[in-house]
């Protein structure tokens, strides 16, 4: 048996070795462990750079290749399936389940929700996507992205209709709620598409509902992001006598706007049962100043709708006229509120409030009950913790509140999770069409990309992982080269935590490759171990026929004796033109040098 020797890693230092000399040092570092006639026809050598966006560590590298794999262009249309869930900043109105098909991949998260926003008639600058994993938002999608990333994200869209920069950065979101306008009137619900872990809930008119499905469980970890709040300085002078005069009662600097998540959950049933999350996490911006008693009045606000549902599916008739949905000012909210949860012990209430602590794991202690071994405790009426103080303990803009519902509740019965569906005109950008060829691939291939999460490379010099940039180019090219066109795209399409590959796209469009003379020259950027110009014909061609659910795959192999192409398909063959050769059912194509081998004896 042959032993190979150990294999020692190496590393480029422009200090000490020209690129070259590094290059071939990589090379015969490969021809180690691969020395075979397999390597010296088919294998060529990539050249990789990657860039550190903070500290601008470059890192290039030497790596040996027996196929391209090469990504098509943008094109006319990239067809899309993709479902966003809209929730409206009124809790009174039922979450939208939109469906965009045929969606161009390179449509931003910008023109989608311009477009949105003007169908439902609002505001864009309030509209925020996110993107969702057990219930929780787990990523802000800014709006520079294409919906390509979105789709490609295994987590699940949702739009939130939240206050935008600019109210943000004026605080002028009112500490007390004012009146609002009556709810819109709603449309008949459709029925379900699917709803996992299904519950029988039938109404007097035996009507179901159309749901969020709850999502598969995940592990996904987050991060809370936090930052330093700008405090006022203390020196600053008192104003003028005079000015007094002017301004006896000057109005008071508005409040910081605070970002308050609700996390949405029910006890366990039994002490060996945790608690699960059984909805997804509402969202708003509250005035800094708000007390905890206002807090909970905007947590109500936030279900009532969905405790009115409770109250009539369950018959009950006396608390159901307790909640007048179609009045939302705050005297009618208080007068709810304390009908239905003040005074009452916790045991009998729907749910309570407990306010995470978010300096957990770095073991701080709870600003709420002085525990440092605090998760998250009650957070009742009573506390005399505002929002503002909370956030300035934890130096963070953002407060997570977890909504626990009791145990013994029948949750189908509130249908937290209804959603009804809302068609849209489809949306389209046109572009300007591109005749694609091989050559267009190869620059697409070579262009700089930028590493997205979780693709991020580790940075040595930060220790840590980053976005940073990389460049692909072929640095050497074999004798036999294969070039494989990236048709496949598989992506998750599905009811909100349904996954299949059957969901996926196929780009079908024609891409030109010649027959003979593909050039290479400009695309190859390290010397050629011989004389030979980098020129290639092509000898074989596999096609793909159908789409990423099922299909068919043939062959076109030239035949260098009689110089003829011939089709193959399973265990038929014949005789092909070279008008065949090149269609858009090509996938895998097959070049040989010109004058690498020697030609054939008659």
């Amino acid at each position: 048996m042959k032993v190979f020797q150990p294999v020692e890693e190496i590393h480029f230092d422009e200090s000490k070795e020209t690129e070259e000399q590094f290059a071939a040092r990589s090379w015969e570092r490969h021809k180690k462990r691969n020395n075979s006639i397999v390597v010296d026809l088919f294998h060529g050598q990539y050249k990789s750079r990657v860039e550190c966006p903070d500290c601008h560590k470059v890192s290039i590298t030497f790596d040996p290749f027996c196929m391209v794999s090469l990504p098509v262009p943008s094109i006319k249309k990239l067809p899309l399936k993709l479902v966003l869930y809209l929730i409206d900043k009124d809790a009174t109105i039922i979450p939208k389940k939109i469906t965009l098909e045929d969606l161009n991949a390179k449509l931003t998260v910008e023109e989608i929700l311009e477009q949105i926003g003007k169908s439902l008639k609002k505001e864009r600058k309030n509209l925020k996507l996110y993107l969702f994993s057990e219930n929780k938002p787990v990523e802000f999608i800014d709006n520079s992205k294409d919906m390509q990333y979105v789709n490609d994200s295994p987590q699940c869209a949702f739009i939130f209709e939240l206050p935008g920069n600019e109210e943000a950065s004026k605080g002028n979101i009112p500490e007390e709620k004012k009146a609002s306008p009556a709810p819109e009137p709603k449309k008949p619900e459709t029925p379900p598409i699917s709803q996992p872990n299904p519950s029988p809930i039938q109404t007097e008119e035996k009507k179901e509902e159309n749901t969020i499905a709850q999502p598969t469980p995940q592990t996904i970890q987050t991060e809370v992001k936090k930052e330093n709040n700008k405090m006022v300085p203390e020196n600053v002078k008192k104003p003028e006598p005079m000015q007094q005069e002017k301004n006896p009662d000057p109005a008071p600097a508005p409040s910081p706007l605070i970002f308050v998540k609700f996390h949405v959950y029910q006890e366990g049933g039994q002490f060996y049962n945790k608690d699960k999350s059984i909805s997804y996490t509402r969202m708003i911006f509250l005035s800094g100043s708000t007390t905890a008693n206002m807090l909970h009045l905007t947590a109500y606000e936030k279900f009532r709708s969905h405790i009115l549902t409770y109250f009539k599916r369950s018959a009950d008739s006396k608390n159901e006229c307790l909640i007048k949905l179609e009045a939302n000012d705050n005297e009618t909210l208080t007068k709810e509120y304390e009908a239905l949860f003040k005074g009452k012990p916790e045991d009998s209430r729907f749910y309570i409030i407990n306010l995470v602590n978010l300096g957990y794991a770095n073991k701080s202690p709870c600003i709420n009950c002085d525990k440092s071994n605090c998760i998250a405790c009650q957070y009742t009426e009573a506390s005399p913790l505002t929002l503002q103080q909370i956030s300035e303990k934890y130096k963070s803009k953002e407060i997570v509140f977890e909504i626990r519902f009791q145990k013994d509740l029948r949750m189908e019965y509130f249908s937290l999770n209804r959603c009804e569906e809302f068609l849209m005109d489809k949306i389209t950008k046109e572009e300007e069409f591109k005749n694609i060829t091989v050559y267009s691939c190869l620059d697409k291939f070579s262009e700089i990309e930028k590493l997205e999460k979780p693709n991020e490379w580790y940075c040595p010099n930060c220790k840590g992982f980053k976005g940073a940039t990389k460049k692909m180019e072929l640095y050497r090219a074999p004798n036999l080269l294969i070039l494989h066109l990236k048709r496949f795209k598989n992506s998750r399409v599905s009811n909100y935590g349904f996954y299949s590959s059957y969901y996926g796209s196929k780009i079908t469009s024609l891409i030109h490759f010649p027959l003979e003379n593909l050039d290479l020259t400009p695309h190859v950027k390290g010397k050629p171990l011989d004389s030979l110009p980098l020129k290639y014909d092509l000898y074989a061609v596999s096609n793909h026929y159908g789409s990423t659910g099922g299909g068919h795959y043939t062959a076109y192999v030239k035949n260098p004796f009689k110089n003829i192409w011939i089709d193959c398909n399973d265990s038929s063959t014949h005789k092909a033109t070279e008008s065949e050769i090149c269609s858009a059912e090509a996938y895998v194509l097959f070049y040989i040098k010109q004058n690498a081998f020697k030609p054939p004896l008659d």
